[in-house]
């Protein structure tokens, strides 16, 4: 099997299962694939989602130059790393105020984890109480 071969089967296979899998699955998919192909801003962004707030700085680092073509512009602005943060950062952002830049750095097992647990507490619950809850804490 060539190579070109083995990232179309991936591909396939991703988009095959896309529905079938946890959403975390088909993005680690979509890094893979991404790598694969030296798409090294697209895998950079999409490993920003897939990473759990905190942790060592370095070690975040290295596992987002792996996923790089070429490793070698982690550190320009401009390179893929710098755009995919910010493109990361953008999408993430809690307000359209320019003034405030706080973001929500939550992954996507985060996120799930939360969507889940909030329609359990819908379906048992009345809406009207659930709202309060929600907005109040």
């Amino acid at each position: 099997m060539t190579s070109t071969d083995h990232v179309l089967a991936l591909i396939h296979r991703a988009l095959d299962e896309f529905d079938d899998r946890p959403l975390q699955v088909s993005v680690r998919r979509a890094v893979r694939i991404a790598s694969l192909i030296g798409d090294s801003r697209a895998a950079a962004r999409l490993a920003y989602e897939l990473r759990p707030t905190g942790g060592d700085p370095t070690a975040n680092s290295a596992v987002v130059k792996r996923l790089m073509a070429d490793s070698s512009t982690w550190n320009e602005a401009d390179g893929p790393a710098g755009e995919a943060l910010r493109e990361y950062m953008r999408d993430r952002l809690r307000s359209d105020n320019p003034n405030e830049n706080m973001v929500y750095a939550y992954s996507l097992d985060s996120i799930e984890f939360w969507e889940e647990r909030s329609a359990v507490l819908r379906d048992h619950e009345d809406p009207k109480a659930f709202a309060v809850r929600v907005w109040v804490g």
